[in-house]
């Protein structure tokens, strides 16, 4: 085998490591604990001797619903997942699986929020915790457009975002403020009642109010941040008037906010990140170790336009094969992130 060829097959052998350490059943099992009636998670407690209600959103959900019912057996009282449309089947028992669009949302978003918040609702009349399990893509995979508005508002808005080349954080920003369901939303409506999310982080930086659109989590936006986003790029015009309507309303307080940072409704709110990019590298470095290279993780946060990228880790290798830093041959050097192309 020429040289190229084995580093090739060594390098797929570390990438399958690195996904099987993120497999969602296996993270749920593995940092995920129950006894007594009591879960334990990432140093959080939640008593669930009487029963939990479970909230599934993301391309993992249907794995992670169906590890949680592993572990809760007849204490999970009902839930809802919300999975991408063609999706490997799932079955449960006890969770009902909704297929819905991605990546933009479809009436399978509406039909999967609406269990949802009703979910959070039985959670809060009959005092029961609620069980959130958050993946990436659980953003469209979940909707619920805010009073005055339609699918297709939110569909047209958000392609005229990506078209204009807004960022993750301004489109955030603006559908935040036209759903029902993010920026805490989901949350705030189980409330009092405590809600502990496990999640899977897709998001360089695990950062939650990014992660499905943090719908467990504060927003730290506001409705004039959402109308600013429009105006930078030139879609005041463009966007449905709906969508106008309901962020003028919302400026002028006629609508309530999005509940932010301190808010009393997410007191009893825990977040809980049971996996993320480094997880995987950390699991390829081990294994590599184990094959006998010097490995190591340069960094989980590489950025930027994938050709780029290209051209800095092509100078590493050549940095190693030359002086042997960062590490000396035969070496992995492991790196994650999110680029574009």
């Amino acid at each position: 085998m020429r040289l190229n060829e084995y580093a090739r097959k060594i390098a797929v052998t570390l990438l399958l490591e690195g996904l099987k350490a993120v497999d969602p059943q296996r993270l749920i099992l593995e940092r995920v604990k129950v006894e007594e009636g009591v879960l334990r998670a990432g140093g959080r407690e939640q008593d669930v001797r009487n029963g939990v209600y479970v909230v599934a959103l993301g391309k993992a959900a249907g794995e992670m619903a169906r590890a949680v019912e592993e572990l809760l057996g007849e204490l999970v009282r009902a839930g809802v997942a919300a999975v991408p449309r063609g999706s490997p089947r799932v079955e449960l028992r006890r969770v009902r699986v909704i297929e819905a669009g991605h990546p933009y949302p479809d009436e399978g978003s509406l039909e999967a929020a609406r269990l949802a918040l009703k979910l959070a609702q039985a959670a809060r009349q009959e005092k029961l915790p609620l069980l959130v399990l958050i993946s990436g893509g659980g953003s469209a995979l979940m909707e619920m457009p805010a009073p005055g508005l339609t699918l297709d508002d939110l569909r047209r808005t958000t392609e005229l975002l990506l078209k204009a080349g807004a960022t993750i954080d301004e489109i955030n920003a603006v559908r935040k403020h036209l759903s029902a369901v993010k920026g805490g939303q989901l949350a705030a409506a189980a409330h009092p009642s405590p809600v502990l999310s496990l999640v899977i982080s897709d998001v360089v930086g695990d950062r939650l109010d990014v992660i499905a659109s943090g719908p467990t989590s504060p927003d730290p936006t506001t409705y004039s941040d959402a109308r600013s986003v429009l105006e930078r790029y030139g879609l005041l015009d463009k966007v449905p008037q709906a969508v106008l309507k309901v962020l003028e309303e919302g400026r002028k307080g006629e609508r309530p906010e999005t509940p932010k940072p301190g808010d009393p409704r997410l007191e009893g709110v825990a977040n809980v990140v049971i996996g993320n990019n480094m997880t995987a590298l950390l699991a390829m470095e081990a294994y590599a170790r184990r094959m006998g290279l010097n490995a190591v993780v340069l960094s989980s946060m590489i950025q930027g336009e994938a050709r780029e990228a290209a051209k800095f880790l092509a100078a590493i290798a050549l940095e190693v094969k030359r002086s042997s830093v960062p590490v000396a041959p035969p070496a992995a050097v492991i790196c994650g992130g999110e680029t574009v192309v």
